[in-house]
């Protein structure tokens, strides 16, 4: 056994964090180049980016979810379910991961991502997505904070469950 038992789940956690602000840096280069009317080029662009920083932060909550509290939820809402679950603490188990303030804004990217994959790109919006570009930057700070905060409680119990 290492050292610290969640070592493993933890430099997952990093690795995601680094890809997620990866993306947070590519929502303001398309924010900087792109014409205030754009067009479909800028907005295949950013649903493109937008989806890959839920599925990023989905990620992280899926290692959590089965590595700590045992398992995925299940039912055709588990996406949902599953961001609601990070607000929680669970007794005995673990604290809350995300604060319900974050989560509340993750799931305008949560929304946002259904939408994208269930409609024609050309119909997406490039006003409500540059409006989600837009927050990105201190969305993804906030994550961080939120999920470097987790990692510390993990750090503070090496041998048992939190």
């Amino acid at each position: 056994m290492t050292a610290n038992r969640w070592a493993a789940l933890i430099a997952d956690l990093e690795l995601e964090l680094t890809a997620i602000s990866r993306l947070a840096s590519e929502s303001e280069r398309i924010l900087r180049r792109a014409p205030e009317e754009s067009d479909e080029v800028y907005v295949r662009a950013a649903a493109s980016l937008l989806q890959d920083f839920y599925s990023g932060t989905e990620k992280l909550m899926q290692r959590i979810a089965e590595e700590i509290d045992g398992a995925l939820p299940a039912g055709p809402r588990w996406h949902a379910q599953l961001l609601a679950r990070m607000t929680a603490s669970i007794e005995g188990v673990r604290p809350a991961v995300f604060s319900a303030g974050l989560a509340e804004s993750l799931h305008e990217y949560l929304r946002f991502r259904h939408l994208a994959r269930a409609i024609y790109g050309y119909s997406l919006k490039w006003e409500s997505c540059r409006k989600l570009l837009q927050q990105m930057p201190h969305l993804v700070e906030t994550l961080s904070c939120e999920t470097r905060a987790f990692e510390d409680a993990l750090r503070s119990f090496p041998s048992q469950a939190l």
